[in-house]
């Protein structure tokens, strides 16, 4: 009979830790603040300053750069054929028109901030890098800079015409292919309309533009719902191997 017991134990024990595992929850960097910006230590500040924190971010006069092209409404060239992009700016808002003819984009998200710049813009439920970058000088030195071409041929076909926004064009997404390394608590989306595929993309705290970066939980593992001592922040602290997968994975597990 104590092996019955015993055997009911091991058995509820792994249902236990299932059951963990399976309530992940990603509450999103905001919470860490709480604790960790005196309390607990001050780990919390050094991370808002770091570039894990810039990431990504709202265009506007700090964060948009070079501000001065978009102002004046230069135009990029993307090293295919004629193919440009049209800056511009209406207010606070800042755009990219890919094309002479295409569609002007609102730019989304800046993408970077230390050493190069990238612009995230939103067709339908997804957002794409556009086929350019901007280069600082060096780092965090944005006294001078260069345009470069960046993937430009997900946009161009080689005579500089523009490729149409069909299942081909968005398989090349930033949701699809890039969210999970730059990131808190991502999860992304296959969706189906049709014969149209499409991803999309969330992360913690219903997407807000405090978690579209490298947060505490993208290395430390999800609170799992609380905040007090002993919540699991620790990928070595989670309960199976497919947790551990979840966080370290979102990086470091390229295969899939």
């Amino acid at each position: 009979m104590k092996y019955f017991y015993l055997l009911m134990s091991v058995v509820m024990l792994l249902m236990a830790h299932h059951d963990a595992s399976a309530q992940s929850v990603y509450q999103g960097t905001q919470y860490c603040q709480t604790c960790h910006a005196g309390l607990f230590g001050n780990q919390f500040t050094p991370w808002q300053n770091s570039l894990h924190s810039k990431i990504h971010q709202r265009p506007d006069t700090v964060s948009i750069r070079p501000l001065d092209a978009f102002t004046r409404g230069d135009s990029v060239g993307v090293g295919i054929a004629t193919a440009k992009v049209y800056l511009s700016r209406v207010g606070s808002d800042f755009f990219a028109r890919v094309g002479a003819g295409g569609t002007n984009y609102k730019i989304a998200y800046t993408y970077g901030w230390g050493f190069k710049q990238r612009y995230l813009v939103k067709i339908d439920t997804s957002h794409y890098i556009l086929p350019f970058q901007y280069n600082l000088k060096g780092y965090l030195n944005n006294t001078t800079g260069t345009w470069a071409a960046y993937n430009a041929s997900n946009w161009f076909n080689t005579d500089g015409t523009l490729k149409p926004v069909n299942n081909t064009f968005r398989t090349k997404s930033w949701d699809k292919n890039c969210m999970g390394c730059h990131l808190t608590g991502g999860k992304v989306e296959k969706v189906a309309v049709g014969a149209d595929t499409s991803w999309r993309a969330t992360w913690a705290n219903n997407s807000s533009d405090l978690n579209i970066t490298v947060g505490c939980e993208a290395c430390h593992g999800p609170s799992t719902g609380g905040a007090a001592p002993g919540h699991q922040m620790n990928p070595s602290k989670q309960l199976s191997k497919q947790s551990k997968m979840e966080v370290c994975g979102q990086c470091h597990n390229r295969a899939s």
